[in-house]
């Protein structure tokens, strides 16, 4: 038998010891199901377990014709396939991934605020306004719901979920427009059928209807309707647990049932709007399936309100051998303590033995040769400790990068380095194209934690393009630029960047929010503005001058005092006198018409850009929403951009904006960047319209 080496054999000990603390941990899981999709479906698994099949909850396996990328990617993570797991598994997984089927069986995402949960997108009573929207119950199905004459203007303002706009007039999502808009959720009998419907404006009247359609192979009911045209502002969706019924006190179900509001996701929102975050129950029953060793719920006859012990029961010889059992298991799992400290020693010892070049291509080469122990004993405190060998650069690859290599040997990184297993992820705040955001704990300090989505770190050339954005934001020190914390990886595909956190979130946060109406010029807006030029005019000040390329609100960062710290890097990079500098960039609306034209741009790209962001911090609006022509007739994003691009159109502020300010926004948005001022200049003309401010 072949014999690995010592330090191997003591890392698969470990490894081995954390696996039987996780399955003697998992025996003992709860979870709350009266208002949780997962572990409801969870409860419904083991009650059909214990019954031997004969409950009435049956969960057919989901076909599905096509596999979403995030459910592929999921499924990747733990070389899992999607026939192997049960139907409440299958229901549970797209549930979290926030996958709810239409009425043919097709997959629709829904999308929740950035870093919140499924969980997120049910609504409590308290959040309607009873003039607009009132409320009904039912006392024998314990069911509160909206009544027929709920406006969906109302709705909309209150949900908590959003689709994508292109699905308003999809043929196979059911209009369920006389039906209720929504109902608290009840407790699972049955498998939810859970539906995706849309709702049109118009008065919520319609009949009540008591018999649920069939089941279906896809994910739930057949609700019958027919499709409508009309405007995508009269478009309300609803996720239903059963076929869509318009609720009354005169004809209440038998058992309460939920249905939640999702407004629309659009251009002009989709900033604000993210895939569900990981509820986390899920990877767990995940792990526990395959490893046949089923999470225990609590007695399956008790309400999945009142999952947990409450310890009153008296003290009887079962009592006493599970006290037995605790010492044992205490005693067993403080065993495995000291033999992974023992390892994590051993570990750190053989690690430091060597350059930091080598821990980049020991982990990888690990990687290939298929070693699942190659992660570090705490790899399980990064969301993506677990990742399956094609979401890893091979040492080759990485050998024949010779930025990637570099960048592994440069002393300076070297030295701002911080050990992966410090770094407690907590809770995603923000998912994009290609990286995420978390928030994180270094030590005793929150901090914030920039990475590359698990599917995109075996390209080589983004994790390339990620390691300049770390080398960048590592040279960057100005007071109105996000102070830069160190940089950590156990393998060079794990990069991320840590930073300060910020604890207001981002200025367009700020300015959507309901304080926006306390917002002036003389006491925040203008120190936001100067902020932002400081951060502009340090970065074109350096040799070579650096160009953000993203600036808009999203990428402006406050902290408790309403100081404002340029982020996010991604996009900048160093001028050169031969570059024609004609890559892609930032978002659309804040994007510089010599670039859109596909022209050679500058650093007067970002004082365009600034411009836009101005418009934002003095009508707290979306770029261009005051302009006329673009509000009579109702412009898209795309063609917002062609009059961008041909200068037929320019931010707008609201006729009471100083006029100081206008005339510099105007400037700042020339259509030639020769007649834009630059970073220091605008510098300048804040500091000058201050002092006047302060004096009037």
């Amino acid at each position: 038998m072949l014999r690995l080496p010592s330090h191997r054999r003591r890392r698969a000990a470990c490894t081995g010891a954390y696996a039987l603390l996780l399955l003697l941990t998992q025996q003992q899981t709860v979870v709350e199901g009266a208002v949780d999709v997962v572990a409801q479906l969870h409860r419904l698994q083991h009650e059909s377990t214990v019954s031997n099949g004969d409950s009435e909850a049956v969960a057919t396996p989901i076909v599905l014709a096509n596999v979403p990328e995030t459910l592929m990617t999921r499924l990747t993570e733990r070389s899992v396939r999607w026939d192997a797991l049960s139907g409440f598994l299958q229901r549970a997984l797209l549930w979290d991934l926030g996958l709810v089927g239409t009425r043919d069986g097709r997959l629709i995402q829904v999308f929740v605020h950035c870093g919140d949960t499924m969980s997120s997108t049910f609504l409590t009573s308290d959040v309607f306004d009873a003039t607009r929207c009132p409320l009904a119950s039912c006392s024998n199905a314990n069911l509160q719901f909206t009544s027929a004459t709920c406006e969906s203007e109302t709705v909309h303002h209150v949900a908590q979920c959003a689709i994508a706009e292109v699905e308003q007039n999809a043929s196979d999502i059911s209009d369920a427009t006389p039906t209720t808009l929504w109902s608290e959720d009840g407790d699972f009998s049955s498998v939810p059928n859970i539906r995706l419907n849309k709702h049109w404006s118009g008065e919520q009247t319609g009949a009540v209807g008591d018999e649920e359609p069939p089941q279906n192979s896809s994910q739930g009911d057949v609700v019958t309707g027919s499709s409508s045209n009309g405007s995508s502002n009269d478009v309300l969706f609803t996720i239903n647990q059963k076929a869509a019924m318009q609720f009354s006190v005169d004809h209440c179900p038998l058992q309460g049932f939920f249905t939640t509001p999702c407004t629309q996701r659009h251009d002009g929102n989709a900033e604000l709007w993210c895939p569900p975050s990981r509820g986390g129950f899920v990877d767990l029953w995940l792990d526990s399936e395959m490893a046949g060793t089923p999470i225990v719920s609590s007695n399956s006859s008790a309400s999945a309100t009142a999952m947990s012990n409450d310890g009153t029961t008296s003290i009887s010889g079962s009592t006493i051998a599970l006290v037995v059992l605790f010492i044992v298991l205490a005693g067993a799992a403080g065993a495995i303590i000291a033999i992974c400290v023992s390892c994590k020693r051993h570990d750190q010892k053989h690690i430091t033995s060597s350059p930091t070049i080598y821990e980049c291509a020991s982990t990888m080469r690990a990687k290939d040769r298929g070693d699942e122990q190659a992660h570090s004993p705490n790899a399980q405190r990064s969301p993506h400790a677990k990742l399956s060998p094609r979401n890893s650069l091979s040492e080759s690859r990485r050998r024949r990068s010779v930025e990637l290599a570099a960048f592994c040997a440069d002393a300076k990184i070297a030295s701002k380095r911080i050990a992966y297993d410090c770094l407690v992820f907590e809770k995603m705040l923000a998912r994009g194209a290609s990286g995420e955001v978390w928030r994180a704990t270094f030590g005793s300090q929150v901090v914030a934690i920039k990475q590359l989505l698990p599917e995109k770190r075996h390209d080589e050339a983004i994790v390339s393009r990620f390691a300049q954005e770390v080398r960048l934001a590592s040279a960057l020190e100005h007071p109105n630029i996000v102070r830069f914390v160190g940089l950590s990886w156990n393998r060079v595909c794990d990069l991320c960047i840590v930073s300060e956190f910020m604890e207001q979130g981002d200025l367009s946060m700020l300015l959507n929010s309901k304080r926006n109406s306390e917002l002036t010029w003389a006491n925040e807006k203008l120190a936001i503005a100067l902020d932002i030029a400081e951060a502009l005019a340090y970065l074109h000040g350096r040799q070579p001058v650096i160009i953000h390329r993203d600036l808009k609100s999203l990428n402006v960062l406050l902290d408790t005092s309403l100081r404002a710290k340029l982020s996010d890097f991604g996009l900048s990079r160093e001028r050169s006198f031969d570059d024609t500098m004609t890559n892609g960039v930032g978002t659309l609306l804040w994007t510089a018409p010599e670039i859109l034209r596909g022209e050679a741009y500058s650093e007067r790209a970002d004082v365009y850009s600034y411009a836009i962001v101005l418009s934002e911090l003095d009508t707290c609006l979306p770029p261009f929403t005051l302009n006329e022509e673009v509000s009579e007739r109702h412009l898209t994003t795309m063609q917002l951009m062609h009059l961008a691009t041909s200068g037929e159109v320019s931010p707008q502020l609201r006729d009471d904006c100083p006029a100081s300010l206008q005339h510099l926004t105007a400037a700042c948005a020339a259509f030639e960047p020769a007649q834009r001022p630059t970073a220091l200049e605008i510098v300048f003309t804040l500091r000058n319209i201050s002092r006047c401010m302060r004096y009037d």
